[in-house]
């Protein structure tokens, strides 16, 4: 962990590189996926696709917003018990 901060500093430190326990579970469920993102594109005419593609965008986005959210979350937990362990006297 020597560095971290340093490295975090200067962007080699990326919150969002995970490495899943079963990273070929994981892509298997990526690709159905947009498989299946692209299936039913295909075969949605006019409003319906731009319906469907504003769906995903919006899906996406909403994603997102919750990613950052638990970053933070997590962050100020980590920052709680850094304080506790070191700043407070309770």
């Amino acid at each position: 962990m020597a560095g971290f901060i340093e490295n975090f500093y200067y962007g080699k430190a990326d919150p969002h590189k995970r490495h899943p326990k079963n990273k070929q579970q994981a892509e298997n469920k990526i690709a159905s996926l947009t498989a299946i993102e692209e299936y039913l594109f295909q075969r949605l005419e006019g409003k319906e696709g731009e319906y469907f593609l504003k769906y995903v965008d919006l899906w996406r986005e909403i994603q997102d917003d919750n990613d950052l959210e638990t970053f933070i979350a997590g962050f100020r937990m980590g920052s709680k018990f850094t304080y506790d362990t070191f700043v407070s006297e309770k």
